[in-house]
């Protein structure tokens, strides 16, 4: 592992711990401090050097797998833009289970503005299943 990924790393885990008590999902991608990828790569080097070194405990373990998931939060800019702006007519009227919530989910533009919400929910979740099993992998080695 180079200095760089090194700092990238450090810099990331410390951005996502304090991001992890300020936001809840959706968070947009441009927040990072780095290229989402570029992030994964340096904690996962990061990682698999402290452990090869035995430079880092169980509990710095168990934070780091948890803020590597939250990596999951962060998604296109657009993508949390619709997410937060559905959310945000949803609370004015009631969420789902009042009849202006169900009136507002017969109109068709929202209905495909739901659906587009539930995929970019799906890929989420789905992304914060692949960063569990990369992860996994790192601490099975």
């Amino acid at each position: 592992m180079n200095k760089n990924q090194e700092f990238v790393a450090l810099e990331s885990l410390r951005f996502l711990s304090e991001d992890m008590e300020k936001h809840e999902f959706p968070c947009s991608i441009s927040e990072l401090p780095f290229p989402k990828e570029k992030i994964r790569e340096s904690i996962g080097a990061y990682l698999k050097d402290a452990l090869e070194k035995s430079l880092i405990t169980e509990k710095a373990v168990s934070g780091v797998k948890t803020y590597y998931g939250f990596l999951s939060n962060f998604i296109e800019d657009e993508d949390a833009k619709l997410i937060n702006s559905v959310n945000q007519e949803l609370e004015k009227i009631g969420i789902y289970d009042t009849p202006a919530a169900k009136d507002w989910l017969n109109v068709p533009a929202n209905q495909e503005r739901e659906k587009k919400v539930a995929e970019i929910m799906s890929q989420s979740s789905q992304e914060r299943e692949e960063l569990r099993k990369e992860i996994d992998q790192i601490l099975a080695r």
